[in-house]
C-alpha cells in the first residue's frame, strides 16, 4: 500500500520484493493477486485468516504473551470480513484497505 500510494507501480514493487531477502516462495506464488487481486482465486481465504488469527491468540492469551501486531491484525482482518470480503482471498485486504478512510 504504501508503495502504491507513493506513485510505485505494483508491478515495480512486486519487482523488489521477488529480488529481495523477502522473496520467499510464498511471494513469488501470490504475483498474480499482488498485481491483479481483482482476478485473483481464493488460494486462503480471509475467514480462514481471521480464525487462524484467533487461535493464535487464544494461545497467547493462555500463556500470558503480549501479541500485539496479531492482535492489529486480527482487527483489521476482521473489519475486511465485516465489510463482506471473508470468502474472497487473503490478497483481498489490500482491496479493503485501499477503500479504508474514502467513504
Amino acid at each position: 500500500m504504501l508503495a502504491e500510494k507513493a506513485g510505485v507501480s505494483r508491478r515495480a514493487a512486486y519487482e523488489v520484493f521477488a529480488n529481495s531477502a523477502v522473496a520467499a516462495p510464498f511471494v513469488l506464488y501470490k504475483r498474480p493477486a499482488y498485481e491483479h487481486p481483482d482476478q485473483a482465486p481464493v488460494a486462503f481465504s480471509l475467514n480462514l485468516v481471521a480464525k487462524d488469527l484467533d487461535l493464535a491468540l487464544d494461545l497467547a492469551a493462555q500463556a500470558g504473551a503480549t501479541m500485539e501486531q496479531a492482535a492489529t491484525n486480527r482487527r483489521v482482518v476482521g473489519a475486511a470480513v465485516a465489510a463482506g470480503l471473508g470468502d474472497h482471498d487473503l490478497s483481498a485486504l489490500a482491496t479493503y484497505l485501499r477503500g479504508v478512510g474514502k467513504g
